[in-house]
């Protein structure tokens, strides 16, 4: 933290034990020797494979109950929120977020945010007004104020080389959010072509534009890495067994970025002997909730070093027989690479209740071993829990219903919760419709309507208008939700697309019920501005096939992120697919799979 450089001087011993004592032995043996963009490039080998703290598949509740209370808990018994003066000592998503602090649109791509949505090392509790207020917008210093809750602060950057509105974090966390940068570029080089970014240039090295990589290691240096970053790294280490090498050797960015590039970078608590680097004995495994007859599938990293002999996989406890893995054996010459090995353990319920099992993964010959808990739960209860728009502040409303009436209900304004930084946004209701109208808006937007418990065919209607302003509004809509918009029953629905003239600066979202019949519980509409919105994405070359209990895709050039809902809109699978690759999945059923923008139905 700023003005902390006489106390770090006198902790320094202390922190480098703590430091030392809670990385494992061999973890960072594979980038010694190694300087500049050599060695970030082995630095994100080494910290890539992690078990997803599984953002989509988990409630906000739940991570705030369960994750951030053992990774940004205050010993004053609230959360810790670099965001805001805030004490909370309860997770409510109605006034807390779980923040992507490298915000996750930054490298969203047709919709998919890849495995990085869910890395605990980016993502921190936040108050909702500050992260809302903070939206995308890059970390700078704030000349004149626009906004600020006395903590953080919005308005236009005075550091040389950038003139656009910036998020400047207090002076106190500042080295947590370039620590924070530091780490996302790294552990995530792979994502170089995905950047869209003031920040960032779409390289592996040095991926940040001049401005920001100098003004991150000015932040470094005068906020060195606090007791709070090393607690908070080992915490996540726990969960998903990856670490922030910047926090780990406070000096690291000096060897990519600063001032030591032209000197080899060396790590200490080397491994001398055969070593089990990840997972760590007694590591535990949660895979939440889901219906039977569905699955999960959790994916855990698999580092040795030294190993001379193949790593055996075998159940130590598995009575119910509901916990599976696809490979007993791991190689010895994998598993010693620097990014080591994979295992997948794919838990598929036929009966609801509490599971557990435990894996065990040993090698006789070096007498090294680690047992994996696992923990699990089914449920044949079909509920849907409605999105919370608690990320990256690209909601325009949440409605939260019930509106099962023709006119509004009396309560309507205290249940919208209005985000939206960009433009003006007025709300407007008579009789059986609801107005939203954005003035001075951006061109080229997507919409996407996601309904819940929805009822009623047909006889609803979310009507789209656009112009070069609201009093040039045409009066025939550009586009009619009815078919798209309205679901029966518990049903997942599309996230439909549609793209506006580039004149648009005017947009009117206009919702209308026309029998008392039909209603919806939750309705919640977001808008981003984007320049790829164009042709729907380009979704109408994609294609998702499905055979037997094997699913494949065409029409998609490099791996994508794939998502599988049941028809109450849960998840049941999410992992990677490439173009003509096969994947087993052990369904049965009608269920939507979902790549970006675009979905369709499968049949098992």
């Amino acid at each position: 933290m700023l003005n902390r450089s006489l106390a770090a001087l006198f902790l320094f011993f202390g922190l480098t034990l703590s430091l030392f004592a809670q990385i494992p032995a061999g973890y960072y043996d594979g980038a010694d020797g190694k300087s500049g963009a050599e060695l970030k490039t082995a630095l994100s080998e080494i910290t890539r494979n992690y078990i997803s703290a599984d953002y989509e598949g988990f409630t906000a509740t739940y991570w705030g109950n369960t994750y951030y209370k053992k990774t940004d808990w205050k010993n004053g018994g609230y959360f810790w929120d670099m965001y805001s003066n805030e004490q909370r000592s309860i997770y409510d998503s109605n006034q807390m977020s779980r923040e992507h602090c490298l915000p996750r649109s930054w490298w969203e791509v047709g919709g998919d945010y890849g495995v990085a949505n869910s890395d605990l090392q980016n993502l921190y509790p936040s108050d909702y007004t500050a992260n809302s207020k903070k939206s995308n917008y890059p970390l700078g210093q704030v000349g004149t104020i626009n906004w600020t809750n006395n903590v953080v602060k919005l308005g236009v950057n005075t550091f040389p080389g950038y003139l656009g509105t910036v998020f400047e974090p207090s002076d106190e966390y500042k080295g947590d959010f370039a620590r924070t940068y530091f780490y996302m570029v790294t552990s995530h080089e792979d994502y170089a072509s995905r950047w869209s970014s003031p920040m960032l240039d779409n390289n592996a090295y040095p991926v940040f534009k001049a401005w920001a990589i100098s003004m991150l290691l000015a932040w470094a240096r005068q906020d060195p890495v606090s007791q709070k970053e090393i607690d908070r790294n080992n915490a996540v280490f726990a969960i998903q067994q990856n670490r922030n090498p910047f926090i780990d050797y406070p000096d690291l960015f000096e060897y990519i970025w600063g001032n030591k590039t032209s000197q080899n970078f060396n790590s200490t608590n080397k491994a001398s002997s055969a070593t089990m680097v990840t997972p760590v004995n007694g590591q535990f495994v949660d895979f939440g909730v889901i219906n039977i007859n569905t699955l999960k599938t959790r994916t855990i990293p698999i580092k040795t070093v030294l190993l001379s002999g193949n790593l055996t996989v075998s159940w130590a406890e598995n009575q119910s027989g509901y916990f599976s893995i696809a490979k007993n054996s791991i190689e010895a010459a994998k598993a010693n690479q620097i990014a080591g090995d994979t295992l997948n353990i794919v838990y598929a319920p036929l009966v609801s209740g509490s599971h557990t099992a435990k894996l065990l993964i040993t090698n006789t010959e070096s007498g090294i071993s680690s047992l994996i808990q696992l923990s699990a739960a089914a449920s044949t209860v079909t509920t849907v829990t409605p999105v919370t728009p608690d990320e990256d502040t690209d909601v325009i409303f949440f409605y939260t219903g019930p509106w099962d009436k023709v006119s509004l209900p009396s309560n309507f304004d205290t249940n919208i919760s209005s985000v939206y930084s960009n433009g003006d946004l007025k709300f407007s209701s008579s009789g059986n419709y609801l107005t939203a109208t954005f003035d001075k808006s951006p061109g080229y937007m997507r919409f996407a309507i996601y309904p819940r418990n929805a009822w009623g065919t047909n006889q609803n209607h979310l009507y789209v208008y656009e112009g070069a302003t609201l009093a040039s509004m045409g009066t025939t809509p550009i586009a009619d939700f009815d078919n798209n918009f309205v679901t029966t029953g518990d049903s997942y629905n599309n996230t439909p697309a549609i793209a506006l003239k580039e004149s648009t600066r005017a947009i009117k979202i206009q919702y209308a019920k026309v029998s008392q019949n039909v209603g919806i519980n939750n309705l919640f509409v977001t808008l981003r501005a984007s320049s790829s919105i164009h042709e729907a994405d380009g979704n109408s070359r994609i294609k998702i096939h499905s055979s037997g209990q094997y699913i494949s895709v065409s029409g998609i050039y490099d791996p994508k992120h794939i998502s599988i809902y049941n028809l109450c809109g849960q998840v049941v699978y999410q992992g990677s697919i490439e173009n003509g690759s096969r994947l087993f999945l052990p369904l049965k059923g009608v269920f939507l799979a979902k790549i970006g923008d675009y979905v369709q139905k499968v049949v098992f």
